[in-house]
């Protein structure tokens, strides 16, 4: 169970969580950033922006179940 493995891990174990969180930020605030300027260029309203922010979501959902397949694979 999920839950019960965050319960038993280490202190260096939460440094992954921390950075995901971050890389799902940076992945927000960069395609958000970039369907705002898409938005503005070709003159839609918040096409661009719902776009990216569900992209980025997307991308992160496939890294983080890359990233926990790979830890899993190693013990």
């Amino acid at each position: 169970v999920f839950w019960i493995k965050i319960i038993n891990m280490g202190k260096r174990e939460y440094i992954i969580f921390l950075a995901l969180g971050f890389e799902l930020v940076g992945w927000v605030i960069s395609l958000v950033y970039a369907g705002y300027y898409f938005d503005k260029k070709m003159g839609f309203s918040g096409v661009g922006v719902t776009s990216g922010a569900v992209l980025a979501l997307v991308i992160w959902i496939f890294h983080l179940m890359k990233a926990f397949k790979t830890k899993d694979d190693i013990k």
